[in-house]
């Protein structure tokens, strides 16, 4: 018989954090689920210990595979899992034993696809370094939800701290070979359910780490950043015009934060940084009077428009 859960946690260069991980996963309240680790070409032991989580646990399931990167190894694990729903889990973060317990009973509500915790953000060495999201329950529109995340409210982008229905992925994949893939699926996976359900929860330990890719100085790759937030753009105004206002806040956040670190670069590419300042100019309008953007983001968005100069000027100063 078929495990209600399948559980997928990307396995990569995390010997030190992998045992808190899989552990929280066999501490769990609800037990039927099936734990499929992909190992993705790690370079150091996490593939044994891998095999050894298998040998201790028959819902342990392992894929050995050629390094491909973080969609890749999710994408693996979704052609082979056999759960009725669907849950990612990054190796170097843990839960809580209530998690997958908590947020079944909450995507098993009527017309709920996709069930959704807060998380709590910690340091390398496990210790909480900021406070909790909203914790109160509610259910939430395909649209509500897409505003949400795009406004950065009550819960985020990321594909862990979720529960959804494996059916939503029938016929859709994380996108390889890009920074930001949880980004460009998550509002796509929303506009297919009927339902999306906030359980009011923090569940999820999110380990921030120094060199995570995060968290690394700026690179071309990031520039993706931009292009994501521009087809979300294009997708809600094309299906969901009545947030129009929250995909361009986001597409403009995205193009500021982009466009800090081109200036702040080493390696500075003066086409895109003038691409990014003629694209600030143009949203800058419609973003200055939303009023759910911060004073702090519409004041860098006055900076960028006068120029690349007056803003890197401003991005030295807030370091």
């Amino acid at each position: 018989m078929a495990p209600r859960i399948s559980v997928i946690v990307p396995v990569y260069k995390v010997e030190r954090y992998l045992d808190t991980c899989v552990q929280s996963i066999f501490a769990q309240t609800y037990t039927d689920f099936e734990l499929i680790l992909v190992d993705d070409g790690s370079p150091d032991c996490c593939g044994d210990l891998c095999d050894a989580y298998a040998k201790e646990d028959a819902r342990v399931r392992v894929i050995h595979k050629e390094n491909g990167g973080l969609s890749s190894a999710r994408n693996v694990g979704l052609e082979i899992c056999i759960g009725e729903y669907v849950a990612f889990v990054d190796s170097d973060d843990w839960l809580a034993p209530s998690y997958l317990e908590r947020l079944l009973i909450g995507i098993e509500e009527p017309g709920v696809d996709i069930s959704v915790c807060g998380y709590i953000p910690v340091d390398e060495e496990g210790a909480e370094v900021a406070a909790s999201l909203n914790l109160v329950p509610k259910f939430y529109t395909p649209a509500q939800a897409i505003e949400t995340v795009l406004y950065e409210r009550d819960f985020d982008t990321s594909a862990h701290m979720k529960l959804y229905k494996r059916s939503l992925f029938s016929d859709m994949r994380f996108t390889e070979g890009i920074l930001f893939e949880d980004f460009d699926v998550l509002y796509r996976l929303f506009a297919r359910c009927e339902r999306i359900y906030y359980i009011g929860a923090c569940l999820y330990f999110y380990r921030i780490r120094s060199g995570s890719i995060m968290t690394s100085e700026f690179s071309s790759a990031k520039l993706e950043l931009v292009a994501i937030a521009k087809r979300i753009l294009d997708f809600v105004d094309a299906d969901f015009p009545e947030i129009h206002s929250a995909a361009v806040y986001r597409y403009v956040v995205s193009v500021l934060a982009t466009l800090r670190g081109l200036v702040l670069s080493n390696e500075q590419d003066k086409e895109e940084i003038q691409r990014m300042v003629s694209e600030v100019r143009a949203y800058k309008r419609e973003f200055l009077a939303d009023p759910n953007a911060s004073d702090h983001k519409k004041i860098s968005l006055r900076c960028a428009s006068l120029g690349a100069g007056a803003f890197r000027c401003m991005s030295r100063m807030r370091g």
